[in-house]
């Protein structure tokens, strides 16, 4: 066996309350991509931070560009997985939502959850039409 499983860290990126992980090539340039979601992101310090994803610029140096969309504080983000939902030839993310409150969170952030009730977020992959639909982070 090569490499007798040995391994060691070459990258690390922070994200308190990491909880699922998607690696593909979204963006069709030959490289690993990731999409990420913490269902227990530091909502104090880092609320935005419940869905990331990082578009892979150099594989070799592990540099990343990272970037989330717009309304990801509107839920807890459980649950996610990708697929070509339009049929336009690139991958979308699809996310899920349990915004069930079972550990503490600040109020203005419980309350969106309640106000925009979400359930199933698309996050639509733009690639082939266009240049994109998230935004940086």
């Amino acid at each position: 066996m090569i490499g007798n499983n040995n391994f060691k860290e070459a990258y690390f990126y922070p994200l308190n309350g990491a909880t699922r992980l998607l690696a593909r090539d979204f963006d069709q340039d030959g490289d690993i991509d990731f999409a990420l979601i913490a269902t227990f992101p530091d909502y104090d310090n880092a609320p935005r931070r419940s869905f990331v994803y990082l578009d892979n610029k150099d594989s070799e140096n592990f540099i990343f560009t990272t970037s989330t969309f717009k309304d990801v504080e509107n839920a807890r983000w459980f649950l996610m997985d990708a697929g070509d939902t339009d049929n336009d030839g690139d991958l979308d993310i699809i996310l899920s939502a349990f915004s069930y409150s079972f550990n503490p969170i600040p109020n203005n952030i419980k309350n969106a959850w309640d106000k925009h009730d979400l359930d199933i977020m698309l996050l639509k992959n733009n690639l082939i039409e266009s240049s994109g639909d998230m935004t940086n982070n």
